[in-house]
């Protein structure tokens, strides 16, 4: 590479060092969460989302740059990791991201149905304020029927 490609890339952000290094810290927090995920048959990731609410009370609507940039580290640490990841992990792995900086959000699990109405599929997605940090492309199809709620300021550091 040219060294004027080098520069290039580095004024335009690319190659900055912060971006980088939550890459990198997205793609530690997917493998953890696939360990979470796949152990204990569901108490360790329960306790990693957060205390369980209705998904119909408002979240907290709270707007931190932050929150894109955590959302676009997971996608690019998930695109670029080998194997694919399930949506609950990134759920897992974003909810550790975001609570390590201190923001507030809000993890959804839906269902969609099919014709008849039998449940067919699960997702979940988490959302800061207006901002979907994990799973927002398919959240439309979805009606939530749980959500856990992991504020900023709680005193539980269960999933850390």
């Amino acid at each position: 590479m040219t060294e004027r490609r080098v520069r290039r890339r580095a004024r335009s952000g690319r190659w900055n060092p912060r971006r980088i290094a939550r890459i990198l810290e997205a793609g530690g927090e997917l493998a953890r969460a696939e360990l979470t995920v796949r152990r204990d048959g569901g108490r360790r990731w329960r306790a990693a989302l957060g205390v369980r609410v209705d998904p119909d009370a408002a979240a907290p609507d709270v707007v931190k740059d932050e929150a894109l940039r955590v959302a676009e580290a997971l996608a690019t640490a998930s695109r670029r990791s080998p194997g694919s990841h399930r949506c609950l992990v990134e759920a897992v792995a974003a909810i550790r991201m975001l609570r390590r900086r201190d923001i507030p959000a809000r993890t959804y699990i839906g269902g969609a149905r099919d014709q008849v109405g039998q449940p067919v599929e699960l997702h979940a997605w988490v959302v800061s304020g207006p901002v979907c940090v994990a799973g927002g492309a398919e959240q439309n199809r979805y009606q939530p029927v749980v959500a856990y709620d992991r504020s900023a300021g709680a005193a539980s550091r269960a999933g850390r």
